[in-house]
């Protein structure tokens, strides 16, 4: 992976900055890496992955077990009012995405570097004159008749048949008067009657596991860990899209949804969303152990994905490594469901998500799997004689969870609720 460093300083901040280019994600995009470190004052250690007030460490290395030093990246959560003082930022997770405000602990001179605008991948974009009878119907009842008639005309097309199931979905779900109210009635009817069946038609290439969801990546990590205070806990997620490769199951994206169909708490959103964070970058360093053996290019390509449900709204976050120790989660997109078939706008802007999400799982897979043909050749080559472990070892994917570049956030920076907020214009 080919990189280059840039080194900016100002009175209060200086930064070592490595771009490096990224070929196959679902954005294409160059990123700028950048490694966090945080004034000691406000460095503790872990994370509470789950709903429960017990903590665990959860931002990994296969190397190296967390300590309670100055030097740690992860700090401790000694309760759930504990969560509004952790950062993403401490465990080198960067928040960007087109529609995402700058951080006030991040320089100004830094930011500019990673805002890159995702590709949209957009289903519609040759079938609009097909989709004109849909779009102007006039009563509920025509929606449908065009709706039909639309995937009989266009079956060959993959796109219309996704739109067709994606568009159905929703006329049982979030178009259903009575749904709808069941759904606003609590978080386990939105999962059942919408977001539950969204997830399921997204891809062939996957599966997908309804909540509550134990992700593997962090059970897997505790047994690592070998430390008998973890091993009751879980992370539960409300969803989880796997796949099985070379019989391992790999777990790609997690599912939040923040209550309700009617849910407003921004308090529930932002934990959700914390949470999430050290989930997503569980499932992306799980993928580096299993198939440790694999090239860091390759492994650079890879993203997992977050999905993020907080009342009518639905975000799709990315997940990927850019440098040794370094991610960015990038806000991919945003969707607001609609409630009405004649709302042609959101069912434009939530059928891109799916489309989009769609495309990013089925090349992470693709990408997963050519990790792991790269992985066996290596163990063969070990097995042979012709490559040393100890050599082969000390470049394996493990060893890019390390720290990588540094960042110094600004002044003695201790975060608060407010500062948590996902800052978005959508």
């Amino acid at each position: 992976m080919h990189t280059s460093t840039k080194e900016q300083a100002s009175t209060s901040t200086t930064a070592s900055i490595e771009r490096s280019g990224s070929t196959a994600t679902t954005a294409t995009t160059t990123t700028t890496a950048i490694k966090i470190s945080v004034p000691a004052a406000t460095t503790t250690t872990a994370i509470e992955p789950s709903v429960s007030t017990t903590p665990i460490e959860a931002s990994v290395s296969s190397t190296h077990m967390a300590t309670s030093t100055n030097d740690d990246l992860l700090y401790h959560v000694e309760s759930e009012d504990d969560i509004w003082k952790l950062c993403l930022e401490k465990i080198g997770i960067v928040q960007c995405g087109y529609t995402v405000t700058m951080r006030s602990c991040l320089i100004p001179e830094l930011y500019p570097l990673l805002v890159v605008k995702p590709a949209i991948i957009d289903p519609c974009q040759n079938l609009n004159e097909k989709l004109v009878p849909v779009f102007e119907s006039q009563t509920l009842d025509d929606f449908k008749l065009c709706l039909k008639r639309f995937k009989k005309e266009n079956v060959e097309s993959k796109e219309a048949v996704f739109i067709d199931k994606v568009f159905k979905l929703l006329l049982k779900g979030s178009m259903d008067q009575n749904i709808v109210r069941l759904m606003k009635k609590g978080e386990s009817n939105l999962s059942h009657y919408l977001i539950w069946p969204l997830m399921q038609v997204i891809s062939a290439s996957v599966s997908f596991e309804v909540g509550e969801y134990k992700l593997e990546a962090i059970r897997n990590e505790i047994i690592r860990r070998n430390d008998d205070l973890l091993k009751n806990l879980n992370y539960n997620a409300d969803g989880c899209h796997t796949s099985f490769i070379n019989k391992n199951n790999v777990e790609v994206s997690l599912l939040e949804i923040s209550g309700s169909f009617s849910e407003t708490s921004q308090g529930r959103f932002t934990k959700d969303h914390i949470k999430a964070g050290f989930g997503a970058l569980a499932l992306l360093q799980e993928i580096g152990n299993l198939f440790h053996y694999g090239s860091l290019d390759t492994f650079s390509a890879i993203l997992v994905f977050f999905v993020h449900v907080l009342g009518e709204k639905i975000r799709l976050w990315s997940l990927e490594l850019v440098s040794p120790g370094v991610s960015v989660m990038n806000l991919i997109h945003t969707a607001v469901i609609p409630t009405e078939f004649d709302d042609e706008a959101n069912l434009r802007e939530l059928v891109k998500l799916m489309w989009t999400f769609k495309f990013g799982l089925e090349l992470t897979i693709d990408k997963v799997k050519q990790l792991s043909r790269e992985h066996k050749a290596i163990q063969i080559a070990i097995a042979m004689g012709t490559s040393d472990i100890n050599e082969v070892y000390k470049s394996s994917i493990p060893s890019s969870f390390e720290k990588g570049c540094i960042l110094k956030i600004k002044g003695d920076y201790t975060v608060g609720h407010e500062e948590l907020q996902v800052n978005s214009i959508v």
